[in-house]
């Protein structure tokens, strides 16, 4: 994975911590190997685009709702 630094430094500030970025990392880490071996680039292109797909992930875990899908229907009164 090829980091870019002003990029992670971006995700950090908008609220990810350390123990979240390892959690994101380990739980796509089988999905990211796969992206790996199915790409046909020069491997600095692979860890580019490797990082790409994890920051994606991180963004997508810092703008979703983390309200369990149960909580959200119901009585509300």
């Amino acid at each position: 994975m090829v980091v870019d630094r002003p990029t992670l430094i971006e995700t950090y500030h908008k609220g990810m911590t350390l123990a979240q970025i390892k959690r994101i990392f380990n739980h796509n880490q089988a999905r990211y190997m796969a992206y790996m071996k199915k790409m046909r680039q020069p491997k600095d292109r692979k860890g580019t685009a490797l990082f790409n797909a994890f920051i994606l992930d991180c963004q997508k875990s810092v703008n979703s709702n983390h309200v369990a899908t149960y909580a959200s229907h119901g009585d509300l009164t």
